[in-house]
């Protein structure tokens, strides 16, 4: 690493403190990672006789944080690529991450969301709704339940919302929360159809001026 190794010196040479990490390797070839600080020491007259280094081999810490960012990696692809919305609320219950899913099923982009209250675009009648089951979460419970969020177009969407606390203390209180979000909207369009079309038969049937009937 070169440029680290320049950095390193003019740093040193300056007569200040150097603290890094790098990439070495051992006498057998292998090459490990270590923590360094390294120190410049001053003769009686100011210059810079030595250099005091105090390292670390950090190879096992290294690849544990390597390990985890690609579980976090991994994690995080799921959640951006899944069809479902899905979001994580503070303890405030605002907005601290939303996917893309989530934010392209109501036309918005994910940044807009972010510090937001699921209040803020759920229709007035269903936010009653909303905040009992806020209040579900903050004491450890999960649940499952519908809601109507307005679009950025005006129109409104039906969804079905899987809520589990997060960060739950010893107390069993809730920190937060992270909710699975379904779309409903085509299947309440849906049904609403067949309850009107079940409607209009039922009155062509029962106003019909010809005898009729229905048999198994």
């Amino acid at each position: 690493d070169p440029e680290k190794y320049t950095q390193l010196w003019q740093t040193l040479s300056s007569g200040k403190v150097w603290n890094g990490v790098f990439n070495n390797r051992k006498k057998n070839g292998e090459m490990y990672w270590e923590s360094a600080t390294i120190s410049p020491i001053f003769d009686d007259f100011g210059n810079i006789s030595h250099y005091l280094a105090v390292k670390e081999d950090i190879t096992e810490r290294r690849q544990m944080e390597q390990d985890l960012q690609a579980q976090r990696d991994f994690a995080t692809q799921i959640i951006n690529l899944m069809g479902q919305g899905l979001t994580v609320t503070d303890a405030d219950g605002r907005f601290e991450f939303v996917n893309p899913a989530y934010a392209r099923l109501f036309g918005y982009e994910s940044a807009d969301l972010i510090g937001k209250h699921p209040s803020d675009i759920t229709i007035s009648e269903d936010r009653i709704v909303l905040n009992e089951q806020r209040a579900q979460r903050q004491v450890g419970k999960s649940s499952t339940y519908e809601s109507r969020v307005v679009r950025a177009d005006g129109s409104i969407a039906h969804v079905l919302v899987t809520g589990v606390p997060r960060n739950i203390n010893s107390e069993g209180l809730s920190g937060g929360a992270i909710a699975v979000i379904t779309d409903l909207t085509d299947r309440k369009q849906a049904e609403e159809d067949l309850r009107a079309s079940e409607t209009r038969f039922r009155s062509l049937f029962d106003d019909s001026p010809i005898s009729l009937w229905e048999e198994d």
